[in-house]
Parts: C-alpha cells; sequence; structure tokens
C-alpha cells in the first residue's frame, strides 16, 4: 500500500489503519515519510516567508527564504524523532514491548500528514485555531499508536501520552531558556 493511501486512512479510520500498520512497519519508510514531509513543511514555511518579507528586506530575501525552509523542516524531522524516542523510552518504563522502529513508524503515519496539514492552514483565516485544534487529533493519534506499539490498556497508554507531552513541554522551556541567555538585550548593546 502506497503511503499516500496509509496517510489518507490514518486520518479517516486511525485504529483499523494502525492496526493494519503494524504488519509493514519499516524504519527507512518512516524516515523517507518524516523527511517527505519535511522538506513539503520547510517549502510552504518558505512560502509564507516569500510573501511576509518588507521590500526593505528583499535584498536578502534568499537567506531568509533558506533559513525559514531549513527551521521548519528541520523541526518537524527532529520533532518526531524526539517524540518517537521519549515515547519509547517511557513506554519501555512502564513495560512497553514495542520496538523504537515501529513507534517511529506509526508516529511518522500521523506526523507527517497532520504537518503538512498544519502547515497549508497557516494560509488560511483563522488557521492557527484549526492547528491548535488538530494539536488534540494528534494526542488522540499518538494514544494509539502507543496502545498498538505496545500492547497496553487506555490507562497504560494515556499515562505515556501525558508524560510524553509533559517532559516536552519542559524541554522546550530549558532549550528556549538556553538560548535566551545567548540573545543580545536591546539595552545592552552598546551606542556610540
Amino acid at each position: 500500500m502506497a503511503f499516500w493511501d496509509q496517510w489518507i486512512g490514518i486520518v479517516k479510520n486511525p485504529e483499523a489503519e494502525f492496526g493494519k500498520a503494524i504488519y509493514d512497519a519499516s524504519l527507512a519508510s518512516a524516515l523517507f515519510q518524516m523527511i517527505l514531509a519535511s522538506v513539503l513543511v520547510g517549502s510552504m514555511s518558505a512560502l509564507a516567508t516569500y510573501f511576509s518579507v518588507p521590500q526593505e528586506l528583499a535584498a536578502s530575501l534568499p537567506l531568509f527564504l533558506a533559513a525559514s525552509m531549513a527551521m521548519s523542516g528541520l523541526s518537524v524531522f527532529f520533532g518526531w524523532l524526539l517524540l518517537s524516542f521519549i515515547v519509547l523510552a517511557l513506554s519501555r518504563i512502564t513495560e512497553g514491548k514495542g520496538s523504537f522502529a515501529l513507534q517511529s513508524y506509526l508516529v511518522a503515519l500521523f506526523l507527517a500528514p497532520l504537518s503538512v496539514v498544519s502547515a497549508l492552514l497557516s494560509f488560511v483565516p483563522f488557521g492557527e485555531f484549526l492547528v491548535f485544534l488538530l494539536f488534540f487529533y494528534n494526542l488522540y493519534l499518538l494514544f494509539l499508536s502507543v496502545k498498538v506499539c505496545h500492547g497496553f490498556d487506555v490507562k497504560k497508554a494515556a499515562i505515556v501520552v501525558v508524560l510524553s507531552l509533559f517532559l516536552i513541554i519542559v524541554l522546550a522551556g530549558v532549550i528556549n531558556a538556553i538560548f535566551s541567555l545567548f540573545m543580545v538585550q536591546p539595552e545592552a548593546v552598546l551606542v556610540i
């Protein structure tokens, strides 16, 4: 089955699709899907940047486009890897039996298409609100993938998802704090 069909199937009927996907899971396929999604999201981000760069900065447009594409694409790809590692680690702590390849594949099946949909929604009025709603559907799909991959009951799968979300929020806060230490404060700049 082509991964496009799986992407549509995951969004339409996730429980049935996850049940079928465990038989053809591969890390190579997950990597391909996430790289494709990263390129698509990065391209859409570059397009949005193209239309939002002020005229006086037009000379720097290629730099803005490259930075926008790289940062958006890389955040999708590394976000997937981080999520897969965190979920797998927490699942193993709670006696999960699934492999990294299966966990990563199941997460890629929904994260790749929904990342692309989220990027497309950035072009739509009130798209941010729709992306916010899509976040909760992502959590539901993560819950189902953990349940299927590790053979968990509802309670264990929910615990893993909630703890994963908590750890990602804490990690994002730590990373933000570290980067803010290196930011130049406007009042700290010496004017001569």
